[in-house]
């Protein structure tokens, strides 16, 4: 088949995928069509489901990682695959990114591939493989990879993501066992600590703002991550043996991720009424907030706004 017949073909073929998913997605969120009645069968539909929604990430993630591969984005339109994503697709910088990234993930190893779309193995599961193949040695064979990657696709069909990404030192016994004790302590050794060195290498913090909101998002190594979420809990007990967070019987029950919140911001209080804060040009932490006199006196509503632009009201002030 020469290449004008086969872009025909693949054309064609694109066609009728598209028709097929025109007929049937309707079809899906129509109850009446499809819904079942029975409890056991709705939750049967759920799987089917979310197996489909699976196999679609899995191969959206292969075809944009392909394109990015051919360069299909810089002949046609100029650009990289990421950038007319985000300015066609209606998608974010970090989304396209992390569909690209997953793309690159499943092609790199052709039985996570193969599982992914297939549906066997969801796209957090792939994502969990990739990490454990990522940690093994670096002075393993690619046969041993790929053994590993086999292993843990086999494991998938009764291991959540979580699960997966605490298999790596399983794996590596399977696929490169060691012969004495002292080889499996200095492997374990080794294990931690590169574990260390990628949580320090992909640590971060950052901070944005979403209806009057801070959205925080971070990720520490664990040690100090033990260490932050003792000092949350201490305050959060404190809290409760205090009485500081009884509830108002008029108010909706306070949830656990509510009340550590309020224990981070008793904390932040703390540290600036102490003012154990480090010193910026030789003064503590502040918070500026720009606001008319008028506004002051009147005690107007939304009257101050913070440095980033968020307003905040004269309450809060």
């Amino acid at each position: 088949m020469d290449a004008t017949k086969l872009e025909t073909h693949g054309a064609a073929l694109i066609a009728e995928a598209r028709a097929v998913l025109d007929r049937v997605l309707p079809l899906l969120t129509d109850p009446a069509t499809i819904w079942p009645q029975s409890a056991r069968e709705h939750l049967a539909l759920i799987s089917e489901l979310r197996r489909a929604e699976s196999r679609l990430q899995s191969t959206v993630a292969v075809v944009i990682a392909d394109a990015d591969r051919r360069g299909v984005a810089e002949r046609a339109a100029g650009t990289s695959i990421t950038s007319w994503m985000t300015a066609t697709e209606k998608a974010s910088p970090r989304d396209a990114a992390g569909v690209l990234f997953a793309g690159r993930g499943l092609n790199s190893s052709p039985a996570v591939k193969q599982a992914a779309l297939a549906g066997d193995v969801t796209p957090q599961q792939a994502r969990s493989i990739a990490t454990v193949v990522d940690a093994l040695p670096r002075n393993l064979t690619s046969a041993q990879r790929e053994a590993a990657s086999e292993i843990l696709v086999g494991s998938a069909a009764t291991s959540n993501p979580d699960q997966l990404r605490r298999m790596g030192q399983g794996v590596l016994d399977a696929v490169a066992p060691v012969e004495t004790a002292e080889e499996a302590a200095e492997r374990e050794r080794r294990l931690l600590a590169a574990q260390r060195r990628r949580a320090l290498r992909n640590r971060s913090l950052t901070f944005t703002t979403d209806d009057g909101s801070m959205l925080i998002r971070g990720s520490l190594p664990v040690l100090e991550g033990e260490e932050f979420v003792r000092i949350i809990s201490a305050y959060r007990a404190s809290a409760q043996r205090s009485g500081a967070d009884r509830l108002d019987p008029l108010e909706s029950p306070v949830t656990a991720a509510q009340r550590d919140a309020d224990a981070l911001l008793q904390l932040i209080n703390d540290v600036q009424r102490r003012r154990t804060a480090p010193g910026v040009a030789g003064d503590r932490p502040r918070v500026v907030v720009v606001m008319r006199e008028e506004s002051l006196r009147e005690r107007a509503e939304q009257a101050g706004k913070l440095a980033t632009g968020e307003r905040i009201s004269a309450g809060d002030l």
